[in-house]
């Protein structure tokens, strides 16, 4: 039986989230449904994760708009920098026929971060695929 087996699935996918934000010092990440819903996260204390929720809710909403307004395709990443330097990003991604977001709280904006998000959506992805439908 693997570690993944003896897991719920919950637990596996906070276990990959909160290894993510070990590996990149993230603050929090979080993934959202299509409508911005949480679905799993893993934050260290004294974050909001209910506010971030929101935020991303908001943020996917307004896209949404200005993509039908403008006739462009569906946003990939979206990147929010506030005054005090800490760095939004927000990548959408398909698990199965779900569309996901995978969101990350960056103390540090100078961070990289791409390679280690893209690994966290596609270990997310087959987890997903693995036990929804």
């Amino acid at each position: 039986m693997t570690l993944e087996e003896k897991q719920s699935t919950t637990d596996t996918l906070t276990k990959i989230l909160e290894d993510m934000n070990q590996a990149g010092d993230f603050l929090v990440s979080m993934v959202t449904d299509i409508n911005g819903f949480p679905v799993v996260y893993a934050t260290r204390e004294g974050i909001d994760t209910e506010r971030l929720s929101a935020t991303i809710s908001m943020v996917k909403k307004t896209i949404s708009q200005n993509e039908k307004r403008l006739g462009i395709s569906a946003t990939s990443e979206i990147s929010i920098v506030d005054s005090d330097g800490l760095l939004l990003i927000c990548r959408s991604f398909t698990a199965r026929t779900h569309e996901l977001t995978l969101a990350v709280l960056m103390a540090n904006r100078q961070q990289s971060y791409r390679r280690i998000t893209s690994h966290t959506m596609n270990e997310v992805s087959r987890v997903w695929s693995k036990n929804w439908k």
